[in-house]
């Protein structure tokens, strides 16, 4: 039997096959805390370098901290976020894939998506060093639909539901992370903001 990272990979190909091998190893509960581990560390390191990468290019909104400090905060608030975000979102999509008519445990679901998010993960943070190259939106939003495509893909295969019931099991939980995600990169902007405001103080009084 292959190894869980290994079938992860293989579910970029949205190989069915992949997503049963992948819930239905025998050390399936060791195997999901690696994966749920990994992935979000991986998100962490996503989420840091995005920041980073804003307190390069827009110094006076994010004056806070410089792009490492800002590769810090991030890293540090997207580990827990990316926890609670795994949680919220196996958690609810289980649930409503349960609602739908869907077979799968939350155990065998909780394997198949966070070893699958590895991978995904991994192709979101190259994604990022891309936004130096023309048409950068465009790679992203494909990146973006990608992934989602390859949730969709899991979701369906592991509950063994229609498309469209699939479809809203997984987007009514990402849809609130996303907004929740955009409420706390708006306030970690204003924060920027506002200490910064506050460092230029004395300089401002003292051209005055």
């Amino acid at each position: 039997m292959s190894s869980p990272l290994t079938s992860a990979f293989q579910v970029l190909a949205f190989n069915a096959d992949a997503v049963h091998a992948i819930y239905s190893d025998k050390s399936v509960v060791r195997r999901e805390l690696i994966g749920t581990a990994v992935a979000s560390i991986l998100a962490a390191v996503c989420l840091g370098a995005a920041l980073a990468l804003l307190g390069k290019w827009l110094p006076n909104l994010f004056s806070a901290f410089s792009p490492a400090g800002w590769f810090r905060v991030g890293a540090g608030v997207g580990l827990v976020l990316a926890l609670l975000a795994f949680a919220v979102s196996i958690g609810a999509t289980h649930l409503i894939a349960q609602w739908l008519g869907g077979s799968a445990t939350i155990g065998e679901y909780h394997a198949a998506f966070v070893w699958t998010s590895v991978p995904l993960q991994i192709i979101s943070l190259l994604a990022l060093f891309t936004i130096f190259v023309p048409g950068a939106a465009v790679i992203q939003l494909l990146v973006a639909l990608y992934t989602l495509a390859v949730q969709l893909f899991v979701v369906r295969v592991t509950y063994s539901l229609p498309w469209v019931r699939a479809a809203i099991a997984l987007i009514v939980p990402l849809a609130i992370l996303f907004v929740l995600f955009l409420i706390l990169l708006t306030g970690l902007a204003a924060w920027g903001l506002v200490v910064g405001v506050e460092t230029l103080k004395p300089l401002i009084s003292g051209l005055f």
